[in-house]
């Protein structure tokens, strides 16, 4: 009888070192890396433009499509 304990737990052993060892699967559909999420100006005074560019792209395998844009 503890045998087949043995190896059943062996068995259980290697099937969760198995599942989890496995790399996930890349979720199809598009994806967004920015080079940078947040930026700060530092102090500024009254009536200043200011500019600043986020780089990002899209490293999924679809089309990434962006239909909101709003800033804080």
């Amino acid at each position: 009888m503890r045998k087949i304990a043995g190896i059943i737990g062996i068995f259980i052993f290697v099937g969760v070192y198995l599942l989890f060892s496995q790399d996930k699967p890349q979720v199809d559909g598009p994806r967004i890396e920015f080079g940078e999420n947040k930026f700060n100006f530092g102090e500024v005074g009254q009536d200043k433009v200011l500019k600043h560019v986020f780089v990002f792209r899209n490293t999924g395998t679809d089309t990434l499509r962006i239909y909101r844009v709003e800033s804080s």
